[in-house]
Parts: structure tokens; sequence; C-alpha cells
């Protein structure tokens, strides 16, 4: 259709052209009329410019509209043709065309927003890279995992962590591995991957700390040895009690004061077995946290309050940082307040020898988290036990029972946390509980 009205417009044209043209050359040689003969050559002169510009305004027309793609030029404007718009489906169809660029860039656009929103909020890290190191996709959880700023190069990752980048430059594409970072508080799971994109091929990494799942497997497996343990060890002992009671009463007709005196030492021995083994169930039957909105200024202001006096006594100098503003967090508040007085138990004791006795605790939050901390300057905790302190059964304290830091640990995970811990022999020792908001 489009191509008929343009034959029948050139077809127009050049028949008005060549009347004008065939009357001017028989005005010329027929008459003298000198006025009528410049008209006419005058008119002759606009058909040809016409005809010019009917044909050349469609070249003009398809580089504007193809510029206009290719520039993302969405508001191009073409206009019509006057008396005999021979093209109008033409423009139609150009407007119709850069209508649907328009939308599928929006919408292209719309589903870059969601992906980048998506990648920055998402609990992994990811890292892009291109061959000559440049990063293009650095997201908030791989800065707080690596704790670097924004990547424009490697050049930083390298200085942080030297080992990491080689590994990732020695692993292929598809490989998996474990990498345990230079503070030895985070271990990573990293997938890497390689991809085409636009004659650029880019490394892309995705990673994760693992610490939490280890730590729940770990506190799985002790529990499940807990529970064996202490089935069997009270089987055993409550025979012995029984049997103990049934002997003292026989003895005391013979009234043997040492056969009682034995019979008596093995009874004491035993139920004091039977409440050590009975505190370690603890463990395995801890219940479910009652989760409820608890306001942090408070929670923490009423553990400053069941503390002075124990703080006042051991002269230990106390600071609580407060957020500006309050925030409230999903916890049982019951077992959180267990965990922390059994932190500051443990802080107060590892002060009692320091000279600087200074205690601190403080909140903060972030977008995930609310975390709480616990710090003392006391001698710190020696790296080759720090990984032993959160062991069932295992104590530092001439009379610990070993059970205080492993329920707390099992309380944070059943709250969905961590409970993290940095120490530095001769400066002191710092808990942290993270809870998710």
């Amino acid at each position: 259709m489009v191509f008929k009205k343009f034959t029948w417009g050139v077809i127009i044209r050049l028949s008005l052209l060549t009347v004008v043209i065939a009357t001017s050359v028989v005005v010329w040689l027929t008459t003298s009329f000198i006025f009528t003969q410049l008209i006419l050559s005058a008119v002759a002169i606009l058909l040809l410019l016409e005809i010019f510009r009917f044909i050349t305004k469609t070249n003009k027309d398809l580089s504007k509209f193809i510029n206009a793609i290719n520039y993302n030029d969405y508001q191009v404007h073409f206009s019509g043709y006057g008396w005999d718009n021979a093209f109008g489906e033409l423009h139609q169809a150009f407007r119709s065309t850069i209508q649907k660029f328009k939308e599928l860039k929006l919408e292209k656009e719309a589903h870059y927003q969601y992906l980048q929103l998506l990648v920055k909020h998402i609990e992994v890290g990811i890292i892009s890279f291109n061959q000559k190191g440049e990063v293009r996709l650095f997201n908030g959880s791989a800065a707080a995992l690596l704790k670097l700023p924004q990547l424009k190069s490697l050049q930083p990752l390298k200085s942080a962590y030297p080992d990491f980048v080689d590994r990732v430059a020695k692993a292929k594409s598809g490989a998996k591995f474990t990498y345990q970072l230079a503070n030895n508080s985070v271990n990573l799971s990293v997938s890497k991957q390689a991809l085409q994109l636009e004659g650029d091929e880019l490394q892309i990494l995705v990673f994760q700390d693992i610490n939490s799942a280890l730590n729940q497997q770990e506190t799985s497996s002790w529990n499940k040895l807990i529970k064996v343990l202490t089935h069997e060890i009270m089987n055993s002992v409550t025979p012995v009690i029984s049997l103990s009671d049934t002997l003292i009463s026989l003895n005391a007709e013979q009234a043997n004061p040492k056969i009682e005196k034995g019979l008596q030492t093995i009874k004491q021995r035993s139920q004091r077995m039977l409440e050590f083994v009975n505190d370690y169930r603890q463990l395995v039957a801890l219940p479910a946290p009652n989760k409820k909105p608890v306001s942090v200024q408070s929670f923490l202001q009423n553990i400053e309050r069941l503390q002075s006096a124990e703080l006042e006594l051991n002269d230990i100098s106390f600071e609580m940082s407060l957020p500006a503003s309050d925030f409230e967090i999903l916890v049982d508040e019951g077992q959180l307040e267990q965990v922390l007085l059994n932190l500051l138990s443990n802080a107060i004791y590892a002060l009692s020898d320091s000279k600087i006795k200074t205690l601190k605790i403080w909140a903060r939050i972030d977008s995930k988290h609310g975390f709480i901390s616990v710090k003392d300057t006391g001698s710190g905790i020696d790296p080759e036990i720090l990984g032993d302190i959160f062991v069932p059964f295992y104590s530092t304290k001439p009379k610990g029972s070993g059970i205080g830091l492993s329920l707390a640990r099992q309380i944070m995970h059943q709250h969905g946390g961590q409970l993290l811990v940095e120490s530095v022999v001769g400066q002191g020792t710092e808990f942290t509980l993270q809870i998710p908001r």
C-alpha cells in the first residue's frame, strides 16, 4: 500500500512536470508572452524541487528512524507531506515500532533494577570481573564478608587476600572450593563460573560463610552424643543409688560404721554424677524460643540492673553504649537474658586478675541483623583453644561445667542467629550476638 502511494505520487508529479514543460515549450515557440514564459519556467522548477523533496524525504525519514533506534531517542517526530501525505501509514509504522522499542527498553530497565535490588540484598556474596581485572559487580554481602568497600578492580582484593585471588585464578569454571579468611572467623564456600557477554569473558564468584552451617552441624553432633551418654550414665547410676539405699538400711542392723561410710560415699558420688548429667541434658532438652518483639534499650538496661551489684563488688568499670534510636529484635527474652548473663559472668571471671578492669556492652543494627557485643579487657583466649570454648564439657574455669557457652550458642542457633567471638591475648575478648531482624 505504501509503495503504491509512493509510485502514484511520483507519477502525478512527473506528469505535472511534463505538462508544464510541454506548455512552456509551446508558449516559447508560438507566442511572445515573456511573463507567461517566466511563470511556466518557475512552476517547472518548483515541480522539479518538489519531486526531489518527495523522493529524498523518504531517505531522511528512514535515516531518522534508524538513528532513533540506535540512540534510544523515543521522542522523534515524523511530519506528513502536506497535501499528499503518501507515507502516513509508513510514519504510523515508524511510530508504532519506536513505541515497541520504548516499551521493551522500559521493561528491560525494570528487570535490571529488580535484579540489581535482588543482588544487592541477597545474603550471598557475588563478584564478577573481566580478564583485565575490572570489577563489574560487587554486592553488599560480598563487601560485608570480605570487609572491603566497593571495588572497581581486583587490586584491593589481591592486597587483602592474595591467597584467595590465587586460588580463584587457578580454579576452573564450574569449580567449587572452600577458603578460610586470614582472620580465621569466616569460612567461605566459593563457586566459580565463566560467562561470555558481549564479546567480554566474565568470571563470576558466588560465595557464602558456612560457619553457621558448620556450627549447627557440630552442635547437632554433640547433642546426639550427649543424648546417648546421658541415657547410658543414668541407666547405670540410678540402680547404684537405689542399691546404696538398700544396703545402708540393711547395714543399720549391724551398725558397721566403715560399711555405712563407704555406702554413703557411693550414694553421694552417684547423686552428684546424676546432677552432672542433668545439667548436660539441658543442651538436648532446650525448649523452642517463644519469640516476641523486645526493645534493645530496655533489655540492656535491665541487664545492667541485674549485674550492677556484682560489677561493683569486683571493682569493674562498666560502659554501655545504646543506639541513638531504639530498635526491636524478635527473640525469647528469657533465653537471650540467659545468654547475655552467662557472657557477663565469663567476662567478670576473665577480669579477676587484670589491672585494667573494663567491661563494655553496645548494640548496633544493620539492614539484616541486630548486634549486641560484650567486650572485656582481660587476658584474652589463647588461639589454640579458641576453637574449643563452645565444645560441651570444655571449660577453662577450675570449677566450670563447660555448659554455659555451648548452651548460649545453641540458643542463638535456635533464634536463627550466631554467637561470634574475637580475642587477642593480652588485650581482651569480644563476644557478639548476631540476631536476625
